[in-house]
């Protein structure tokens, strides 16, 4: 009895989330076309063994621009050499922006920060800062020394666990 509950609960809450979905991403936006997505998972079954197959397969029928999407993210698919340097070349500036995501803006002070902030003036100058003053020659020359004896001391960690014959875990030596 609980399972016939549960499972009805489910497929409820899955077509309300759906309708819900299907509203917000569609309202006032133009979209390109792209087959019908399974709510939650979106396209994920759609891709099986060989997604690369399955890829060309959904960009022959619905054209060189396909939206679909992984989960929760509305993904586009561009799949001809042509559309794709006319997408990254000529209108770069247009999808340069990244997602949004909570955990972004709540790990890095609310999006302000080079790896989670927008495309735009705060992220350009960002990135001047950067360049010009964390990444310049004399700033990483300045490093080298530091960079040296980290090299020695994972190179010594991996030569003795090497030499006690054990397996190495790179990951935790990295970490530290």
């Amino acid at each position: 009895m609980w399972t016939y509950l549960v499972a009805l609960a489910l497929v409820v809450m899955s077509g309300l989330y759906y309708l819900a979905s299907k509203g917000r991403w569609s309202k006032g936006q133009n979209f390109p076309p792209g087959p019908p997505g399974l709510p939650i998972v979106g396209h994920l079954p759609m891709l099986g063994r060989l997604p690369h197959r399955a890829l060309r397969d959904i960009s022959r029928k619905y054209g060189p621009i396909v939206q679909l999407r992984f989960g929760q993210f509305p993904t586009v698919l561009v799949s001809t050499p042509e559309t794709a340097t006319q997408i990254l070349k000529t209108h770069d500036s247009v999808f340069a922006g990244r997602p949004y995501m909570y955990a972004g803006e709540f790990l890095t002070y609310g999006g302000r920060n080079i790896t989670a902030s927008d495309y735009g003036t705060y992220w350009r100058n960002t990135r001047k800062l950067c360049t010009v003053h964390l990444l310049s020659p004399h700033k990483v020359e300045s490093f080298e020394p530091m960079r040296r004896q980290e090299v020695v001391l994972f190179v010594k960690t991996i030569n003795e666990s090497a030499s006690r014959g054990g397996p190495i875990n790179l990951t935790d030596e990295n970490i530290k």
